[in-house]
């Protein structure tokens, strides 16, 4: 978190989060207070658009696939 002083004895605190793989800034929130909640909130708007823009899901033909994997990793070879 990051404090700012402007005006005649005004603070304004920053929370950001840096994605150090793309070295950009993926979520950040402004705040005239300096609370854990402001922490909480850029933490969660991150993971929202994590979230928004992941697929969960991938289709795949055969429905049993994790089964026969796991079935086929448990096999003692000889």
């Amino acid at each position: 978190m990051a404090e700012f002083n402007y005006g005649k004895d005004r603070k304004a605190y920053l929370s950001a989060i840096l994605d150090y793989g793309q070295n950009k800034i993926v979520g950040y929130q402004l705040s005239t207070r300096q609370k854990q909640a402001l922490i909480i909130d850029t933490f969660e708007q991150v993971v929202s658009d994590i979230i928004s823009e992941s697929q969960w899901f991938i289709p795949t033909v055969d429905t049993n696939t994790l089964p026969a994997l796991l079935n086929n990793s448990w096999r003692i070879k000889n």
